[in-house]
């Protein structure tokens, strides 16, 4: 399987509201989950348009510092 930096064909996403980074051939990266239907914007959960302009997703990072609140 070639390297895509991490970035996993759309059809393998997580249908169960995790939160992942999308790419879209159009827009470029997006953040959002899968609603049941569709895939949904985080910043305002509406339907992202042009579903079918998404093409890979790939798990968000671990947060600055492990994930702890720690600065």
């Amino acid at each position: 399987m070639p390297d895509n930096n991490g970035w996993l064909p759309i059809e393998s996403a997580p249908r169960d509201g995790t939160f992942v980074l999308l790419w879209d051939r159009v827009v470029g990266l997006l953040h959002g989950w899968w609603d049941g239907k569709h895939w949904v914007h985080s910043w305002d959960s509406e339907i992202i348009p042009g579903q079918r302009d998404l093409t890979h997703w790939r798990p968000l990072p671990t947060p600055p510092g492990g994930g702890d609140d720690e600065a």
